[in-house]
């Protein structure tokens, strides 16, 4: 299997996860931009990507997954409202997307 292949089978599987509620849109976006890099061959303009793309930029400040072991628990206190108050609005944008 190609590394292309390869990538879009982990990007179904991690969009089915954000579908069946088991990843975070944010997370899910973190992970499929993480994939894609702009080395898969997908064209810069397809908007699937893109969508993730956009959310992870927008998001990056925020301590998503594994980094927030390094984060000081009185700043992850203060900053864990803001991921569910960014997705909010965009949630039925990526799911009905």
């Amino acid at each position: 299997m190609s590394l292309l292949e390869t990538n879009r089978q982990k990007t179904a599987e991690i969009a089915q996860g954000i579908v069946d509620g088991r990843i975070s849109i944010i997370a899910g976006a973190l992970e499929i931009h993480a994939l894609f890099c702009g080395h898969i061959g997908i064209g810069k303009q397809d908007p699937d990507p893109n969508t993730f793309v956009a959310i992870d930029s927008e998001t990056n400040d925020l301590p998503i997954g594994d980094v927030r072991q390094y984060w000081a628990p009185d700043a992850l206190e203060h900053l864990d409202d803001a991921p569910r108050f960014y997705s909010r609005p965009i949630d039925s944008k990526v799911l009905d997307g």
